[in-house]
């Protein structure tokens, strides 16, 4: 068996007091059933090309209609049904900017998204030791968002390259290169589940 790990973070940066970054973890073998059942949704859903949850709480854009029309809660509890139907587990974790303090040059804002990045990756390991599956391969995607640019991707290279931190996190063995299953490689976008984690972070335990 092989886990597959989705990450997104919050955004965008303007004008925010924390930072969220959530995932779920789910069999890679599930990534196809999920896929074509979200989609279906999507296409319903008149043919809405990705699901923003940022957009949806706001009744920013196409969302406006499903606040005028009444279909707002119907369509999220059908997504939710997909997202509960197909993981494992959600998690993530949310760091107040104003309680960080800057590490080096970094600014408060980058300090609390590596805090933040780096507590989702170390409750990965805790949950395979947990459910038992600590030899199992775990496969990571990083969505990149319209201005991620990649930084999920860059906390994990950097754990990886510190031997005091990998250890910390628990990450050897486990890959950040490409996956099968997962239609997009570690650190790319993967748009067919853009959105997911933001719908779905703790639903589930």
């Amino acid at each position: 068996m092989t886990l597959g790990i989705y990450l997104d973070k919050s955004g965008p940066d303007n004008n925010i007091k924390a930072v969220t970054v959530a995932g779920v973890i789910m069999e890679s073998e599930q990534v196809g059933p999920f896929t074509e059942e979200w989609e279906a949704a999507l296409h319903d859903f008149e043919e809405l090309p990705f699901f923003h949850m940022s957009e949806y709480e706001t009744g920013r854009g196409v969302y406006k209609e499903w606040y005028e029309r009444q279909v707002k809660k119907p369509r999220l509890s059908r997504l939710l049904g997909i997202i509960e139907k197909h993981i494992l587990a959600a998690f993530g974790t949310s760091v107040a900017i104003a309680d960080c303090i800057a590490w080096s040059d970094e600014t408060p804002l980058q300090s609390a998204y590596r805090i933040a990045a780096s507590h989702c990756f170390h409750l990965i390991p805790e949950y395979r030791y947990l459910k038992e599956r600590p030899a199992e391969r775990v496969l990571y995607t990083f969505e990149e968002g319209d201005d991620g640019h990649g930084k999920l991707a860059r906390v994990y290279d950097e754990i990886l390259k510190e031997p005091w931190r990998r250890e910390y996190s628990r990450l050897d063995g486990q890959t950040g290169s490409g996956a099968q299953g997962l239609s997009a490689p570690a650190g790319r976008r993967h748009p067919r589940l853009r959105g997911m984690e933001a719908v779905g972070a703790g639903a589930r335990p």
